[in-house]
């Protein structure tokens, strides 16, 4: 959303604290998402944190899935 709505890259992740090292690589995969294929990862990931809550013998596979549908429908700006 924040960039989405204009501030940089590094005002965004400002907040997140991130340790030196890793900013850089996060900053670099940051632009090549587009906002609305960011904000569908990003809920797609949310349901699967609820998902493997509720049920806690097959949230390693419901975290797969969830990071290999990411993968699978990335699409670059």
């Amino acid at each position: 959303e924040d960039v989405a709505a204009g501030r940089s890259a590094e005002e965004a992740l400002r907040p997140l604290r991130l340790n030196f090292r890793r900013v850089g690589p996060v900053q670099k995969q940051l632009a090549r998402w587009s906002g609305p294929n960011l904000a569908r990862a990003v809920a797609r990931l949310q349901g699967a944190v609820l998902e493997s809550r509720r049920r806690a013998d097959v949230a390693e596979a419901v975290a797969a899935h969830a990071l290999f549908a990411i993968a699978g429908g990335a699409t670059w700006k």
